[in-house]
């Protein structure tokens, strides 16, 4: 990473009461498999990656985020259920997806998408976006950590469906430094 760069990302983070839920139905589950669990102060939903970005051009990431319309900024959202990436190889990250009550979630990440690539020339996601919260990551998936996931997988959606839909009302830029012992991440700024 460049001197005067920082590694970030948007982000809608999570209530506190949320996370909590998360990390208590899905960790008896992941205790199972060899995994780096994200820890529960760290799932957020990332809206756009930045990368590394000169600190001289976070103003202009402030201004993109303070041109979204305040109504679009409220989310509505119900955990729906968990899975894992890549979907045709054995998991490496295993993840729970969200459905926003009133799709703006979706418009929004278009929005920066659009905006960013506009400003900055990073390019576009290729890939569809999928609302998701990363849980953990296995770094040396097989066979067996294929069948243990496929079997946890449906005990954790079945929990998942008690919680109940929350209310999220701002998007935040991260900061995000990468540690031995885990991503740090530091909110920088929030609309």
């Amino acid at each position: 990473m460049k001197k005067n760069s920082l590694r970030l990302f948007i982000a809608v983070d999570l209530p506190d009461i949320i996370k909590d839920k998360i990390e208590a139905i899905t960790k008896p589950f992941l205790n199972k498999i060899n995994c780096k669990k994200v820890k529960k102060e760290n799932f957020h939903l990332t809206l756009k990656f930045l990368g590394n970005i000169d600190i001289n051009l976070i103003e202009k990431i402030e201004n993109i985020m303070d041109s979204i319309e305040k109504e679009e900024i409220r989310f509505y959202f119900k955990l729906q259920d968990s899975g894992y990436f890549p979907y045709n190889r054995y998991p490496s990250v295993l993840w729970i997806s969200l459905k926003d009550e009133m799709n703006n979630i979706l418009k929004i990440n278009e929005y920066l998408e659009n905006k960013i690539e506009e400003t900055f020339g990073i390019k576009k996601e290729k890939r569809r976006f999928v609302p998701h919260i990363t849980i953990a990551r296995i770094r040396k998936s097989n066979e067996k950590i294929l069948y243990k996931v496929e079997d946890f997988l449906p005990k954790i959606n079945k929990e998942l469906q008690r919680i109940e839909i929350f209310e999220v009302k701002k998007i935040i830029l991260f900061k995000s430094e990468l540690k031995k012992e885990g991503a740090i991440y530091t909110p920088l700024y929030e609309v």
